[in-house]
């Protein structure tokens, strides 16, 4: 995945929350375990981090947050409360614990849309 293909998804999902972000990334991709995926998520949210796409957001006060740590870190942060160890290996779109997760994880993050616009996950709902 290279920055091209990152903006391209992320301003493209930019206000979609990690259900759909998850749908779009992985809609073909049925041979990947649970593991995978995720790590692809920590990738993808890392590169956006690193590129200025994704910042890290309060949304309970409603502030962006710079805490010059690696990017990685701050991915990783940002999905602490993934039930990676409660899911199945395969097939998980369809496993309630990640339905709840999924449904409700819209907030810790904030694209940078055009560098001027910062934009929430179902901000527009």
């Amino acid at each position: 995945m290279d920055i091209e293909d990152t903006k391209k998804i992320l301003e493209s999902l930019c206000d979609e929350d990690f259900s759909m972000i998850w749908k779009e990334l992985f809609f073909k991709e049925k041979n990947l375990t649970t593991r995978e995926k995720f790590s692809h998520i920590i990738l993808l949210f890392t590169m956006g981090i690193k590129n200025n796409i994704i910042i890290e957001h309060d949304r309970e006060n409603n502030i962006p947050i710079f805490s010059e740590e690696d990017p990685i870190d701050v991915a990783k942060r940002i999905f602490n409360d993934f039930p990676l160890d409660n899911l199945p290996e395969y097939d998980v779109e369809d496993n309630i614990i990640f339905l709840e997760y999924s449904l409700r994880k819209n907030y810790g993050w904030a694209i940078l849309k055009e560098g001027t616009t910062l934009v929430l996950p179902n901000s527009f709902f």
